[in-house]
């Protein structure tokens, strides 16, 4: 895509506007968006780059770049790299202290949940267990899995299968609880969303999970 100087230079505009908005922390939803006069984007230029998708406009007739498109976005790349390249990293920036304050809020209101309830504690111990566990990236000596009759991929999938067993026996060294699947039902009677719902392959059998050399 090609831009004259007085397409251009709107453009430049837009994009400060973007990262102007997500560096004071707004989010990118509500980033970006600018009237015509504060742009001194002429109607003609406007209805330009509507046309073309480059811009977006809402109901309030405020415009900014339609960067969530990738093909815009490609688009924009050929002339504006630093640009998409900022807003790129600003956006990955973003998202990452969302994800930190998600998870913030989660552990004030488990920190919380605990004081109150002690007992509470053995559920919060084994979806931590199995999360440290899952993401660990099960390490292992080859020859160790291939002593037990595991090949490496089957050693991957049996490993990450016997994840929630391993650490509902460690949670039970702490505390009474049955299975792991309670420590999900606690989590939703007290309305703790994760960022994630938590998922788990079936069980293997226990010959698997006790030979795996974890």
């Amino acid at each position: 895509m090609t831009f004259d100087p007085s397409n251009r230079e709107v453009v430049e505009k837009m994009f400060q506007a973007l990262i102007d908005d997500i560096t004071s922390g707004k989010n990118e939803e509500q980033a970006g968006w600018r009237t015509c006069d504060e742009i001194g984007l002429s109607p003609a230029i406007r209805d330009v780059l509507l046309a073309s998708r480059l811009l977006i406009e809402n109901p309030e007739s405020k415009v900014c770049i339609n960067f969530k498109n990738y093909r815009i976005r490609q688009q924009l790349r050929d002339t504006f790299e630093v640009r998409v390249a900022q807003l790129e990293y600003l956006s990955e920036v973003q998202r990452d202290k969302n994800r930190i304050d998600k998870a913030n809020e989660i552990l004030d209101r488990i920190f919380e949940l605990v004081r109150q309830s002690p007992k509470s504690w053995t559920n919060i111990i084994v979806l931590g267990c199995w999360e440290m566990l899952q993401t660990s990236g099960l390490p292992a000596v080859l020859d160790d899995v291939l002593k037990e009759g595991f090949s490496p991929e089957s050693w991957i999938v049996d490993a990450v299968a016997s994840c929630p067993k391993l650490a509902l026996d460690l949670a039970q060294k702490w505390g009474k609880i049955e299975q792991f699947d309670d420590a999900i039902v606690f989590l939703d009677a007290q309305r703790i969303k994760l960022a994630e719902p938590i998922s788990v392959p079936p069980l293997p059998n226990n010959d698997v999970i006790w030979s795996a050399p974890l």
